[in-house]
């Protein structure tokens, strides 16, 4: 009696499990601070937030703002409601992709601003540079990138620092 009565509560938990919608929280709320190596901030560069819940969502959601004077963004909490059976056939579907199919939340934020550059991609443009005049070719295609710059994330008062 009592194994049945595990089993039945067991069944009940997993019926509303697959009907009820939880919530997940893809993109957190977060500030941005964009400056140069020097920890001056730069205005006008573009802040995108990427994020995906992949077992839920068949794309990444982008959101892009613009840094201010201050060399501040601002991107609001984003989060995606789904049920368990919603969830189980989206971890089903990730199984075609075998070893590189993604489960779960994978949220990052990156800045871009003309004239400023990852310090290895700086490095890489000069390289290229470099292999473009010496095969004869008077300049590279893309933009040459000046300077370097770092992101800078608060999320529940942690600070996350990343160089560009």
């Amino acid at each position: 009696m009592k194994l049945r009565s595990f089993g039945l509560a067991l069944a009940v938990i997993v019926v509303l499990w697959l009907v009820i919608p939880t919530k997940d929280i893809v993109s957190p709320d977060w500030d941005v601070l964009v400056t140069d190596m020097q920890d001056q901030p730069i205005s006008g560069a573009r802040v995108t937030d990427h994020s995906q819940q992949y077992t839920i969502e068949q794309r990444d959601i982008e959101e892009d703002a613009t840094t201010g004077a201050d060399g501040r963004v601002h991107f609001h909490q984003r989060t995606v409601w789904a049920t368990g059976f919603r969830r189980l056939l989206g971890a089903l579907g990730q199984l075609q992709y075998g070893p590189h199919g993604s489960f779960g939340v994978h949220t990052f934020v990156a800045a871009y601003k003309v004239g400023y550059a990852d310090p290895m991609e700086v490095a890489d443009f000069a390289q290229n540079e470099r292999e473009s005049r010496a095969n004869g070719l008077a300049y590279q295609s893309s933009h040459p990138a000046t300077a370097e710059m770092r992101t800078r994330v608060w999320r529940n008062r942690l600070l996350l620092s990343r160089r560009h």
